[in-house]
């Protein structure tokens, strides 16, 4: 990921709906702005990659607030 920054925004959407079908959550979330900014600012070589962006989603998606619409 560290050098196809451009494709964590994709990536990060792919991710993020994945983990709100497996949570059953039924107000749905996006990312905003400035958390994409931050995803593509991660040094994800050190994180596991593609692994390491599916999990940061995920663990977002479950610590929500259950009104929260934008992460």
């Amino acid at each position: 990921l560290d050098q196809r920054r451009a494709d964590i925004d994709e990536l990060a959407e792919g991710f993020l709906k994945l983990a709100l079908r497996r949570a059953a959550r039924s107000q749905p979330l996006t990312l905003d702005d400035a958390a994409k900014h931050r995803l593509r600012e991660v040094p994800w070589g050190r994180y596991g990659n593609l692994r390491g962006l599916q999990h940061v989603l995920t663990r977002a998606v479950m610590q929500a607030a259950p009104a929260s619409r934008v992460l």
